[in-house]
């Protein structure tokens, strides 16, 4: 079987959805006004960075931002053969849909498992099952769901001091190599948190994914970090 990771196309929509994520935040309503009470020291600190910082962080080969993949009680409306038909309530947008962001994000982790379900595992850092019964979902219920469900992106593992610590401090550096080898270091640490399934294939896959394409002057590189 073919453990491919994510292709270069794949990676420049993470890059999109974690970009729209970090402007989000500062945004009314906040894309993260449905995250976990612990997180509210993260989404302080992403929405601190400089611009330049910002961007170098939106480049992570995976999304900083997660939806509550291990929930299994919340994600039954979408799975479960028995659920409702109508998934979509009018009344109670969740503040993620104002922007579309969720549906944006449930919609390209929804295309990528039909396509590569490891690939949206190592983007999503969701069990393989998760990526798999995603998979299997119609679109439109896809869409419903993200539409009328609250609460569903929130920083990633925002309880774990070293994850951010390290995207925040070498993860936004200026030199390259530095900078996307602290990202991988991250992506590990998705991929092997206790809360997700293991699979022995995934950091194989993970070395095969595109080196991310430098979006910042060269001249800027070496230069004080803003």
């Amino acid at each position: 079987m073919d453990f491919q990771g994510p292709d270069v196309a794949d990676l420049d929509n993470v890059y999109s959805l974690n970009r729209a994520y970090l402007d989000g935040l500062s945004r009314p309503p906040a894309v993260a006004s449905g995250a976990p009470s612990g997180a509210a020291g993260i989404v302080e600190k992403l929405t601190a960075l400089s611009v330049r910082k910002s961007t170098l962080l939106s480049q992570c080969p995976f999304l900083i931002y997660s939806l509550p993949e291990a929930a299994d009680r919340r994600w039954t409306r979408l799975f479960s053969d028995d659920a409702q038909p109508d998934l979509f309530d009018a009344t109670r947008l969740s503040p993620e849909c104002v922007g579309g962001l969720a549906p944006a994000t449930l919609g390209f982790l929804w295309e990528l498992a039909k396509r590569n379900p490891y690939a949206t595992r190592l983007v999503s850092g969701a069990s393989l099952d998760w990526c798999e019964r995603l998979a299997d979902s119609s679109p439109v219920r896809v869409f419903r769901f993200a539409m009328g469900e609250p609460g569903l992106l929130s920083p990633r593992l925002p309880s774990h001091r070293e994850f951010w610590s390290k995207l925040l401090g070498a993860g936004t550096s200026n030199d390259e190599e530095i900078r996307h080898a602290a990202q991988l270091t991250a992506l590990q640490t998705v991929l092997t948190n206790p809360a997700a399934e293991h699979y022995q294939r995934l950091p194989a896959a993970a070395c095969l994914m595109p080196t991310p394409a430098r979006r910042v002057a060269e001249s800027d590189k070496g230069g004080p970090e803003s």
